[in-house]
C-alpha cells in the first residue's frame, strides 16, 4: 500500500513537471509561469481567507515578533539570521500566493481596493526583507537593515486587518 501511494505521488509530481515544462516557454514571464504551475491546484480567495490560513499567518507574525524580541535581548545566543530567513520565506510565499490569486493588477489597484494600504504595506515590508537578504548575500553593509527590523515589528499591525 505504501509503495502504491509513493508511486501515485511520483506520478503526480512528474505530471505537474511535464505540464509546467510544456506550457512555459522561455518567452513566458516568470509570473505567468508561476500562474501556470500553481494553476494546477485550486487556489482562490477562499483559501487565503480561510480560518486556518488566517490563524497560521497571525501565528507566524507573532512568532516573528517574539524572535525579534529574543534577537534584541540575546544577540549572540543564536544565529538569528536563519530564523529570520525562514520567516522571510513564509512571508514571501504568502505574498506571492496572494498576488497570484488576486492578480498583480488588482493587488495594486487604487480605485475600489479596500486592501490597498495593507497590500502596499505587506509588499513594502517583504520587499525590504528580500533586499536586505540579497545585500547580505553580497556581503555589503546596509544602513537600513535596522529599519527593516522596525518594519517587521510593524507587521503586527496586520493582525488588526
Amino acid at each position: 500500500h505504501r509503495n502504491d501511494l509513493m508511486m501515485v505521488k511520483a506520478s503526480m509530481r512528474a505530471e505537474h513537471t511535464a505540464v509546467f515544462k510544456e506550457e512555459c516557454s522561455p518567452a513566458t514571464s516568470w509570473f505567468a509561469a508561476l500562474q501556470l504551475w500553481l494553476g494546477k491546484w485550486r487556489l482562490d480567495m477562499d483559501l487565503l481567507e480561510s480560518p486556518c490560513v488566517v490563524v497560521l499567518t497571525v501565528l507566524v507574525i507573532l512568532a516573528n515578533a517574539t524572535i525579534i524580541g529574543f534577537e534584541t535581548d540575546y544577540p549572540d545566543a543564536f544565529n538569528w539570521d536563519i530564523l529570520e530567513n525562514v520567516f522571510l520565506l513564509c512571508f514571501t510565499t504568502e505574498l506571492i500566493l496572494r498576488m497570484y490569486i488576486i492578480g498583480p493588477g488588482k493587488y495594486f489597484r487604487c480605485h475600489g481596493n479596500t486592501d490597498l494600504f495593507w497590500n502596499m504595506f505587506d509588499f513594502g515590508i517583504v520587499s525590504s526583507g528580500v533586499l536586505n537578504w540579497f545585500f547580505s548575500l553580497l556581503g555589503t553593509k546596509n544602513t537600513w537593515g535596522k529599519n527593516a527590523t522596525l518594519f517587521r515589528i510593524m507587521r503586527l499591525l496586520r493582525v488588526l486587518r
